[in-house]
């Protein structure tokens, strides 16, 4: 869908035109080019409605590729981050997926073009990390206001943090639910993320466009 990469805002002035790269390859991940105030932009992208934004081998070949040409020609990075992870699988584990998420990670680390991340929706764990983030070069991470931002899944932060309330519960499959809730609401906010230094600011998707 087209419209998930339009940037909102109301000073929107480039006509939502955007010229995508490689579209038939590893569609879970978009990279294309754009122009925001007049000036030209790559924006990268992970498409949630393909397998949950998952970054797999191709997804971070792919990004690292077009990283390398930005690079080269000191077009600034816009990177639009939505993903639950990692694609985990015998397959993808054959075909190398570390080796091409340290590549991902290291280009962004290395290169020196402008960088700024939003957080649209999922970044969870490592996913968080190689998707422009902080430890890697970003110069500036945003997060939307009802981003979900944690170390890992909050399914499994649930089982770890809360898991002995868990087992005790008369209702576990109830508890289980209420308790990942809990600790959606407790760890996994865009406000904590901040507060540990994860992001440098918390928007509104309508601002988007202005802050970049």
């Amino acid at each position: 869908d087209a419209k998930f990469f339009i940037i909102p805002g109301e000073d929107n002035k480039d006509n939502e035109d955007f010229i995508e790269t490689s579209s038939e390859f590893a569609p879970n991940a978009v990279t294309c080019f754009a122009r925001i105030g007049n000036k030209s932009v790559c924006i990268i992208a992970n498409q949630p409605m393909i397998n949950d934004g998952l970054l797999s081998t191709d997804a971070c070949n792919k990004i690292s590729s077009v990283l390398a040409f930005c690079d080269k020609f000191s077009i600034p990075v816009v990177t639009l981050t939505n993903t639950a992870g990692f694609e985990v699988s015998v397959d993808e584990e054959i075909n190398g997926l570390s080796s091409s998420a340290a590549l991902l990670a290291s280009s962004f680390a290395n290169s020196d073009m402008t960088k700024i991340n939003i957080i649209t929706g999922k970044a969870y764990g490592s996913s968080y990390i190689v998707m422009n983030g902080k430890n890697t070069g970003a110069d500036i991470v945003y997060a939307w206001d009802k981003a979900d931002i944690s170390v890992i899944t909050p399914e499994a932060g649930a089982l770890l943090v809360y898991n002995d309330e868990i087992k005790s519960s008369a209702e576990p499959k109830k508890a289980r639910e209420e308790f990942i809730n809990k600790y959606r609401e407790e760890f996994s906010t865009p406000m904590h993320a901040a507060y540990k230094g994860l992001v440098d600011d918390v928007i509104s998707p309508s601002e988007t466009r202005a802050r970049i």
